[in-house]
C-alpha cells in the first residue's frame, strides 16, 4: 500500500458514544472489468503520486484492464437509491487506495448531484480503519451543527498500480458501501458507541476486545460481532458473542459490507464491527443497533 505517512506515536484510545443513528446501509460491487479507462496524463500523475510515498509505479497493472472510479461508484449509488438522498447535508468519503481517475473528484460531483448541495469531505491515509475514523467526524459534526442526515461512502478500488510486496490484503474488487445516518434525536438515545486504539501491537489486540466488548455488546440480547479479516484470528477465541469474519479482498468496506447485507434481514440486535489495520496498528470498534433501523 502506498504509505504517505509514519504511523503515530502511541497514545490513549479514544471512546465516544456519538450523537449518530444508522438509518440504512447500503453495499455494492463493481465489475470486473471496471468501465474507467485511464486517460491522458494519468501515468504521469500516479507516478508522481507514487514517488511522492517512496513507492515505486507500475504501469503495466494500470494498461491491464479497466478499473472503476470513485466518482463512476458513487453516481450509481446515487442512480439508484433516488430521492432517499434529498435531505443529505453532510458527505464524507473515506478510501485506503487512491482514485486512479484524477480528473473527477467523487466529493465535488456528490456536493452538485445531490439536492441540498452538502458539504463534502474526503479521509484517507487511515488504513483500512478510515470508515471508523469518518463516523467520529460525521458524530462531531451532528454534535454541533443542525443536519437532516449524514451519507458517509467507503470505496475501495482494487487496481493498485504500485509495488506492494504483499498484494493479500489488497481489495479484490470494486466496491463502495454507503451508510445514511442521522443525528440521534435525544439523551434518551444511546448514540453510536465508538473505541479507536492507535499503536496496538497484534498480540494486544486480544487484551483490548476482552476489555471493551462487554461494554460495547451493553444489555442486548442479540449481540454479533463483525471482524476485519486483519483482526488476529487467534485473539477473537475470548469473545463470548458470534463472531463473522469478514470475507477476505475487501480493504475498507470488509465488514461494513456485511452489516448492510445483514441489515436487508431487519433483525433485532446489536452489531459490533472490530477493525484492525497491522502497518498503522490502529484498532477500531464500533456498536450499531439494527432495531432501530426503519
Amino acid at each position: 500500500m502506498l504509505v504517505t505517512a509514519a504511523a503515530p506515536a502511541r497514545r490513549p484510545g479514544g471512546t465516544a458514544a456519538l450523537p449518530l443513528r444508522l438509518v440504512a446501509a447500503y453495499d455494492r460491487g463493481f465489475g470486473p472489468p471496471g468501465a474507467d479507462r485511464p486517460g491522458p496524463g494519468a501515468e504521469e500523475y500516479l507516478s508522481d503520486l507514487v514517488a511522492s510515498g517512496g513507492g515505486r509505479f507500475r504501469p503495466e497493472i494500470l494498461r491491464a484492464g479497466g478499473y472503476t472510479a470513485f466518482t463512476t461508484m458513487a453516481r450509481r449509488l446515487v442512480d439508484e437509491l433516488g430521492p432517499g438522498w434529498s435531505s443529505v447535508d453532510l458527505v464524507i468519503l473515506c478510501h485506503a487506495v487512491p482514485d486512479l481517475d484524477h480528473r473527477r473528484f467523487p466529493g465535488t460531483f456528490l456536493t452538485g448531484a445531490l439536492p441540498a448541495a452538502p458539504l463534502g469531505l474526503t479521509l484517507c491515509d487511515q488504513g483500512s480503519v478510515v470508515p471508523f475514523s469518518a463516523l467520529r467526524v460525521a458524530g462531531a459534526y451532528a454534535a454541533t451543527v443542525p443536519l437532516r442526515h449524514i451519507l458517509v461512502l467507503i470505496l475501495d478500488q482494487a487496481t493498485v498500480p504500485w509495488h506492494v510486496a504483499d498484494r493479500t490484503g489488497l481489495p479484490a474488487t470494486d466496491r463502495a458501501v454507503a451508510l445514511l445516518l442521522e443525528p440521534a434525536p435525544g439523551p434518551g438515545r444511546p448514540g453510536l458507541p465508538l473505541r479507536q486504539f492507535p499503536g496496538v501491537a497484534p498480540d494486544e489486540v486480544g487484551a483490548l476486545l476482552k476489555a471493551h466488548l462487554p461494554d460495547l455488546a451493553g444489555e442486548h440480547d442479540r449481540v454479533r460481532v463483525i471482524a476485519s479479516p486483519a483482526v488476529p484470528a487467534d485473539h477473537l477465541g475470548s469473545v463470548a458473542s458470534p463472531v463473522t469474519v469478514a470475507r477476505p479482498g475487501q480493504l475498507c468496506t470488509a465488514g461494513w459490507s456485511q452489516l448492510a447485507r445483514a441489515g436487508r434481514t431487519r433483525a433485532p440486535g446489536r452489531t459490533v464491527l472490530i477493525g484492525y489495520d497491522a502497518r498503522l496498528r490502529h484498532l477500531c470498534l464500533a456498536a450499531v443497533d439494527s432495531d432501530e433501523q426503519p
